[in-house]
């Protein structure tokens, strides 16, 4: 398959990386900064540009089978740089004509007690972005997967479990390689295809 990479330079990005190459897929990364991905040289093509600018991503999707997000908040940016950024994903994909879409977001947005009680106390500015942003994606047409994860981690993958809707029982934790399968192999299956899963070991 033909797939586009965004957020591709941070720690979960890099990992969906590895893993698309490693399945053999023809693999498209567009970034900021294309000197954080020389590692890769031509087993990749690097695409500059603007994140938030939809005309931009809408011609680096052109032609792609899938788009896989890996796109993320780092500490210090703007308050609703995750909103801004979903409102232009979908645009440029209705634009490109590019329908499937896989997506991490983050465990904080399934509605338990802990979830809700840990992200209002420390995360509330990046809960609201979050959510804020995924309802552009869950209310387009697309086909579209969102996966939410709870900690991620820097270990190695293994067996983790996949809920639709909530996060497995006691899922506490998953590493970024993980996710990074889940992702991959759900651009490919589409099984979950319009449904919020939540990834756990």
């Amino acid at each position: 398959m033909k797939l586009l990479v965004l957020g591709a330079t941070g720690g979960t990005g890099l990992q969906i990386l590895d893993r698309a190459i490693a399945e053999g897929h023809e693999v498209t990364a567009m970034v900021r900064s294309p000197e954080k991905l020389a590692r890769y040289g031509s087993k990749i093509k690097v695409v500059t540009g603007d994140l938030l600018n939809a005309s931009e991503l809408a011609e680096a999707m052109r032609g792609q089978d899938a788009v896989l997000s890996g796109f993320g908040r780092t500490p210090g940016s703007e308050g609703d740089l995750l909103t801004r950024f979903d409102r232009a994903l979908v645009e440029a994909m209705k634009m490109s004509g590019v329908h499937r879409l896989v997506y991490v977001s983050m465990a904080f947005l399934f509605r338990s007690l802990l979830t809700t009680v840990v992200g209002n106390l420390f995360f509330r500015d990046l809960v609201r972005d979050a959510a804020e942003g995924e309802a552009f994606i869950r209310q387009s047409s697309l086909d579209w997967t969102i996966a939410r994860p709870p900690r991620l981690t820097d270990g190695p993958g293994g067996e983790y479990r996949v809920r639709e809707g909530a996060l497995p029982f006691f899922g506490f934790k998953i590493s970024r390689e993980s996710v990074a399968d889940f992702v991959v192999k759900e651009s490919a299956s589409g099984v979950h295809t319009g449904q919020v899963v939540g990834l756990a070991t």
